[in-house]
């Protein structure tokens, strides 16, 4: 498999500078994490964040971040945690920054923080429960993700699939990808046919993101970010599922949509 794709797609993203500042930042946050220990607060944070991301357009919540800040009180659990759940609902629904799920959310963040507790507790820090996980050594978070999925683990995270426990990841620097239906669609057999299926599986996307970052010297969570901005609504928006713009696409030629419209 070709994989020179991953570098056309860089070069397109990082012709906007607050695109390439975000990869950047990324990139900043993985290196970091070697000698960081997150706190309580910034585990919630970067929660809150992966929670207000579920099934809805980022850009309104880049936007809001420092009301979002205010709204959750800076992240400080305990206020947090003795708040009434509808307060958060209400504040983020003025400022548009909900979502479908977001009273679910809210309410289960009292669980959310005695989880993170209960893991503080047990192994003196959270990251030195995820840094010591086999699969996070073995370079696949995404396993420690599943089973924080798991509604049967001890551990689980209220209301927080798979997708939203990576991105939760992706925000304290964990290098990993999010299996976003973005991506799952463009590694799919319909664009660049990594997966013979329409769109990768979770497992897939996490396994092929893997193997395109080693063979080109980049970050999981870098791949991850290029595929995502090049695809999302109002980031790239070239790949998108319903319209895609296909004739200022810079990947035409690993494009097996485009093969198969061109014969």
């Amino acid at each position: 498999m070709d994989h020179g794709f991953i570098t056309e797609i860089k070069k397109f993203v990082e012709k906007n500078d607050s695109w390439k500042e975000n990869i950047k930042n990324l990139k900043k946050n993985i290196e970091g994490r070697k000698d960081k220990i997150y706190s309580l607060s910034e585990h919630m944070e970067a929660i809150i964040y992966s929670l207000l991301s579920n099934q809805r357009p980022w850009r309104p919540i880049e936007e809001n971040r420092n009301k979002i800040d205010k709204i959750f009180f800076n992240y400080d659990v305990e206020k947090i945690k003795n708040e009434n759940p509808a307060l958060f609902v209400k504040l983020l629904k003025e400022i548009k920054c909900a979502n479908r799920s977001i009273n679910r959310q809210m309410n289960g963040l009292k669980d959310i923080i005695c989880v993170l507790k209960n893991i503080k507790k047990e192994y003196g820090e959270i990251d030195n429960y995820y840094n010591n996980h086999p699969k996070v050594k073995e370079g696949y978070p995404y396993y420690l993700a599943k089973e924080l999925a798991d509604r049967n683990n001890k551990y689980k995270l209220k209301n927080m699939g798979i997708a939203l426990v990576c991105e939760y990841f992706k925000n304290i620097g964990i290098d990993t990808a999010k299996p976003d239906t973005h991506i799952r669609r463009m590694l799919g057999k319909n664009i660049l046919g990594f997966s013979k299926k329409e769109s990768a599986t979770p497992e897939e996307t996490i396994t092929y993101i893997k193997e395109i970052a080693e063979k080109n010297n980049f970050y999981q969570m870098e791949v991850d970010a290029l595929l995502w901005f090049y695809c999302a609504d109002g980031y790239g928006q070239i790949c998108t599922k319903d319209e895609p713009r296909c004739s200022e696409c810079v990947i035409k030629k690993y494009c097996n949509k485009f093969k198969t419209n061109s014969n």
